[in-house]
């Protein structure tokens, strides 16, 4: 007797386990489950707080030549998914949003329209051995650039001049191999910015004498955040 409830417990284990694992499987990003959150900010902060402090691998590419926010995004639940939040706080007539294997994508719809735009324009090969990220970086973008774009997308990298000289000393961007083949220059930075633990930012802004800028912008996963970062 004690046999048989011994083996029916394990069978209903056994299907348990089984289901649970299937559930992850299938699960996806959006689907993930966040509690006691509150945001009260402009849509980029409040993306940069979704990726640092909720670990949600975000890329969002602003055109701020075109949006206006004119007040800021306010939502507060005990618990939701990230597809109800960002299917509440995404302009839905400015943006898109959209899940790109294990990246999230809120793009203005202004830049995925352009076939100049970098980010859209397709590689045909990209490889690379242990190489630094922001070195990988600038080389995606140059590659993505090999035909005349009116406006090149920008980037630094982490400020090096702004961390104190004791915090850089410890600090080792990763390296990373990557092998990719025809993909869009986006596909290639949700690649390294996999690898390296990060999420990233376009933003895309008009300068004073008229005519417009774009910069890429990483999020770094630093405990202190970059508005923290020592010695600035």
């Amino acid at each position: 007797m004690k046999r048989k409830i011994f083996i029916s417990i394990l069978i209903i284990l056994i299907c348990a386990i089984s289901i649970f694992l299937a559930r992850r499987q299938d699960s996806h990003i959006e689907d993930a489950i966040l509690t006691d959150i509150t945001l009260n900010d402009e849509l980029f902060n409040v993306i940069n707080v979704l990726c640092l402090d909720h670990h949600i691998p975000i890329a969002i590419e602003i055109d701020y030549a075109t949006y206006h926010p004119s007040e800021k995004i306010r939502y507060s639940a005990k618990e939701t998914t990230v597809r109800e939040l960002l299917n509440t706080i995404v302009p839905k007539e400015e943006f898109v949003w959209k899940v790109d294997g294990d990246f999230i994508h809120i793009i203005s719809k202004t830049l995925l329209s352009r076939s100049d735009y970098q980010l859209n324009m397709q590689i045909k090969s990209f490889y690379a051995a242990d190489i630094e990220r922001d070195v990988l970086i600038k080389r995606a973008l140059d590659q993505a650039s090999i035909h005349d774009v009116p406006e090149p997308i920008a980037f630094t990298g982490l400020p090096y001049a702004k961390l104190s000289k004791s915090f850089r000393v410890n600090l080792v961007l990763p390296k990373i191999s990557i092998d990719l083949k025809n993909v869009t220059l986006r596909e290639v930075l949700d690649q390294i910015s996999k690898k390296s633990g990060v999420s990233y930012c376009v933003l895309r802004n008009r300068k004073s004498d008229g005519s417009y800028m774009q910069g890429l912008i990483i999020f770094e996963n630093l405990p202190i955040g970059l508005s923290g970062i020592p010695g600035k």
